[in-house]
């Protein structure tokens, strides 16, 4: 399932309450949760850890998938100088659209640059 979609799933599971103490945790079922999605999401799994703490239930496993690229070309460089002559943002860019068919989000793409400048500035340091 998509991910508003699972998320809202587990909210219509019963909440843990005061009157269940005499239930223990280990009478819970197992819940295993698939996830489908377009884009990373960073937060997805300590979201999902957020909401079965508190639901009468015990998390199995949780797997997510991601829509696959529509791009199906690979990334091959005949020779060292084209693989030299890529920016590694114009690199992220390819690998990025060909695994989740989007654009990077701007977060994502921020962090990278910022990664970039600090490793740039260590070499020059060297």
């Amino acid at each position: 399932v998509n991910k508003d979609s699972a998320l809202n799933k587990l909210k219509d599971i019963p909440e843990i309450s005061n009157n269940q103490n005499d239930v223990s945790d280990k009478e819970f079922p197992f819940l295993e949760i698939n996830i489908l999605l377009e884009t990373p999401d960073l937060y997805l799994a300590n979201t999902i850890k957020e909401l079965v703490e508190t639901r009468c239930v015990r998390l199995a496993s949780s797997r997510v998938y991601y829509k696959k690229g529509e791009i199906q070309e690979d990334i091959i460089f005949d020779n060292i100088e084209q693989f030299q002559e890529i920016s590694p943002v114009d690199m992220l860019n390819k690998i990025y659209s060909k695994r989740y068919s989007s654009e990077i989000p701007e977060n994502i793409l921020s962090l990278f640059d910022e990664a970039v400048h600090e490793a740039e500035q260590e070499e020059d340091d060297k």
